[in-house]
C-alpha cells in the first residue's frame, strides 16, 4: 500500500504516519557524497594536514560559493582578505574577508525585481584540517545554517555554543504515488527541529542533553522510539511534563543522527496552504522475492516562483517483513549534498536548485532483501520547499547557562545539559508544508 501524506518532518497521528517523521529534517550529513559549499566538518581523525595558504583558498572559494554572494550578485573585485587567524588547533585559521554585494540581505532568496545597490559585508571564515567548520556574515548570518544566528564572534565564544532550532507546521495525509499542488489543511505539530554541538577548538561535548515540554495538551503523537539515528529517549511522558534525554553529544554534524523532539496532534483548522510543488515517484520494481535492488526515481516540479530550491529526505527501516538499505544517489549534481546516512538506513538531498514548471529527477537505488516469500515494498520520502526566509514568523534569541527556555502554542520547553554553554535558538511559526510519501511494506 503507497500513502501519500503532506507532512512537516515531524511525526503524524496514524501509525503510518508516525514512520515518516522519526527521522530528522535535513542538516549536512559527512557519511556518503557530499557536493557544493555547505560542508560539515569532518571527524577529527579525518582532518587533513593543510598549509595557511591551502586553508585560505578554501575559504575564499566557500565566500565565493555562498549563496549569499551568489544570489546576490557578489562582487568579484571587491573580495579582499582583512586579517588571518592563527588557532591553537593544528591546520586551524580563521580569515576575515570583506565584499560587496549588489543585492541586500542574505542566502539565496531575491525580492522581484531586487532593488539595485552596494551593501557592504564581512566574512568570518574557520578552516579546520581543510574544512569550514564555521562561517559567519556580519556577526549575525550562519552561512552553514543558512539563518540568522545573532551577534557572535566565530573566535571567542564564553562556552561550546549549542544551535537548537523550533519549527512550528502542519502535516496533511493524501492516497496515492503522486502529489499535484492544491490547497491543504491538516495536523498541527510542534518540534525541537534539530540540536547541533557547532564545532570549536575544545572539542567537548554537550554532556546529558535533556529536553523537557510542559503542556496541557493531550498530543496523538509523541517522539518516543530511540533508534541508531534518533538516539533520543522519552523518559517522561505527559500531560503535563514530557521529557527526552540524549546523553552526551558530540561536536559537528553527525552522519545520519538527529536530535530532535516532536509533538502533534490532530486539529480541525480552516487555515489553508498550498506546497508549491508537484511530486511523483516511480519504480523498476517493488515486489520481492528474493533480495534485489530497487530503483526509484523521484521528479518534482516547482509550481510556486517563490520555491527556488527543494530538500529531499528517505528513510527506511527493517522489520518483520523486510530490511531495506538506500545504497546510491544518482542525478543530484546540482545540490549542495548526495548524503546516505547512518547504516543506509537516511539519505538526504539537500537544496536542489528548481525553476518554475520544469520537472527535476533524481533516482536512488535501494538493497531490499525480503524476509517473507514475498513482500512489495517502496521506501519513506519527503520533499521539503525552500522558501524564504520571511515565510513565517521567527523569532531569535542568545543566552548562556546551563539551560533555556521556550514558550510556544505547545507549552514551554527547556533545554538543559551538565556545564554551562551559549545557547543559541531560533524559533519559526510557519504554513509550509512537506509533501511525503510514506508507503508501507506489507505482503500482497
Amino acid at each position: 500500500m503507497a500513502v501519500l501524506l503532506l507532512a512537516s518532518c515531524g511525526p503524524a497521528a496514524t501509525d503510518e504516519e508516525k514512520a515518516v517523521t522519526r527521522e530528522k529534517e535535513p542538516v549536512p550529513l559527512e557519511e556518503g557524497p557530499v557536493t557544493g559549499s555547505q560542508e560539515a566538518p569532518a571527524p577529527e581523525g579525518a582532518e587533513k594536514e593543510l598549509s595557511e595558504d591551502e586553508s585560505q583558498g578554501i575559504a575564499m572559494d566557500y565566500v565565493r560559493d555562498s549563496p549569499t554572494f551568489e544570489k546576490r550578485k557578489g562582487k568579484e573585485d571587491s573580495l579582499k582578505l582583512l586579517a588571518t587567524t592563527a588557532l591553537e588547533r593544528p591546520s586551524s585559521w580563521q580569515f576575515d574577508y570583506e565584499f560587496e554585494c549588489g543585492i541586500d540581505g542574505y542566502g539565496w532568496w531575491q525580492p522581484e525585481p531586487p532593488p539595485p545597490g552596494s551593501f557592504p559585508h564581512t566574512a568570518k571564515i574557520v578552516v579546520q584540517g581543510g574544512q569550514v567548520i564555521s562561517a559567519v556574515l556580519d556577526d549575525t548570518w550562519g552561512m552553514v545554517q543558512q539563518r540568522m544566528i545573532g551577534a557572535a564572534s566565530t573566535l571567542e565564544e564564553a562556552a561550546n555554543v549549542v544551535e537548537v532550532g523550533f519549527l512550528t507546521n502542519w502535516v496533511q495525509g493524501v492516497n496515492g504515488d503522486s502529489f499535484p499542488n492544491g490547497e491543504v489543511s491538516g495536523q498541527r505539530q510542534w518540534r525541537i527541529s534539530g540540536i547541533v554541538n557547532t564545532p570549536d577548538e575544545t572539542g567537548d561535548p554537550v554532556r546529558e542533553l535533556r529536553v523537557a515540554l510542559e503542556s496541557d495538551l493531550a498530543f496523538d503523537w509523541v517522539d518516543q522510539v530511540p533508534s541508531p539515528s534518533r538516539p533520543g529517549t522519552l523518559t517522561t511522558m505527559g500531560p503535563p511534563t514530557y521529557e527526552w534525554s540524549f546523553g552526551n553529544v558530540p561536536q559537528g554534524f553527525q552522519s545520519g543522527v538527529a536530535y530532535d523532539a516532536y509533538v502533534s496532534f490532530l486539529q480541525h483548522t480552516s487555515a489553508k496552504a498550498v506546497p508549491g510543488l508537484d511530486l511523483s515517484r516511480s519504480f523498476d520494481q517493488t515486489v520481492f522475492t528474493a533480495a534485489g535492488t530497487q530503483t526509484m526515481t523521484l521528479t518534482i516540479t516547482a509550481r510556486d516562483e517563490a520555491v527556488g530550491k527543494v530538500n529531499i529526505h528517505l528513510s527506511t527501516w527493517e522489520d518483520d517483513l523486510v530490511d531495506p538499505v538506500f545504497v546510491s544517489i544518482a542525478g543530484a549534481e546540482t545540490a549542495d549534498c548526495a548524503v546516505i546516512g547512518l547504516g543506509g538506513r537516511t539519505a538526504e538531498i539537500c537544496d536542489i536548485p528548481v525553476e518554475l514548471n520544469t520537472p527535476v529527477s533524481v533516482t536512488v537505488t535501494i538493497r531490499v532483501t525480503p524476509k517473507v516469500p514475498e513482500v512489495e515494498y517502496k521506501p519513506v520520502v519527503r520533499v521539503s520547499p525552500h522558501r524564504p526566509s520571511g515565510a513565517g514568523e521567527t523569532q531569535f534569541g542568545t543566552t548562556q547557562g546551563g539551560s533555556f527556555s521556550y514558550t510556544d502554542e505547545a507549552g514551554t520547553w527547556t533545554v538543559s545539559a551538565e556545564g554551562s554553554y551559549t545557547w543559541r535558538w531560533t524559533a519559526n511559526s510557519s504554513f509550509d508544508y512537506d509533501v511525503a510519501l510514506d508507503p508501507t511494506a506489507e505482503q500482497p
